[in-house]
């Protein structure tokens, strides 16, 4: 007797998000090695280098439908989440090296806490809905549904000696 998963779908919005992070961390990581800002400072380089690394391999896990990469994802989203929420996410060296290294402009040097301008209107709008777009995404990887589809992916993924095959009596 076979046991056989209901066939549903990939996720698309899970594939278009992962595909976002191979395209962000490709070009990041190929934009951190030809800058010549980031090649005098190692520590910047080498943390843009690692963070265009973990987008890339964070990417394939989830195109791969690994469960540890959807649950890092959702965890990232929920630190960006926090970050934009007290005005922190733009500010960090390391978002900025990465930002000149897609954008190709030069490196700026980042903005501290006392230095960023009074919140307007349309900029506390903008923050909302990427803090509501970020939190849909954190709870579509959580989901029970996303959670049933990685783990049919890694059941089926599973060499045919590792799974359980049940006992006819």
């Amino acid at each position: 007797m076979m046991i056989r998963f209901a066939t549903e779908p990939r996720s698309i919005d899970i594939d278009l998000f992962a595909c976002a992070l191979l395209f962000g961390g490709g070009v990041g990581m190929s934009g951190a090695l030809v800058s010549a800002e980031l090649a005098l400072q190692p520590w910047l380089l080498f943390r843009t280098e690692s963070m265009c690394g973990l987008m890339l391999l964070v990417g394939l896990g989830l195109l791969m439908r690994l469960d540890w990469a959807r649950r890092f994802a959702a965890g990232a989203l929920l630190y960006a989440v926090y970050a934009q929420c007290t005005r922190r996410w733009m500010q960090s060296d390391l978002v900025q090296a990465w930002l000149s290294c897609v954008q190709g402009y030069p490196l700026r040097e980042p903005v501290w806490a006392g230095d960023l301008p009074a919140l307007d209107g349309v900029t506390a709008l903008w923050s909302l809905l990427v803090c509501a777009v970020l939190l849909w995404l954190t709870r579509r990887l959580l989901s029970s549904r996303l959670r049933l589809e990685f783990a049919q992916a890694a059941a089926l993924a599973a060499p045919a000696s590792s799974r359980r095959r049940p006992r006819l009596h």
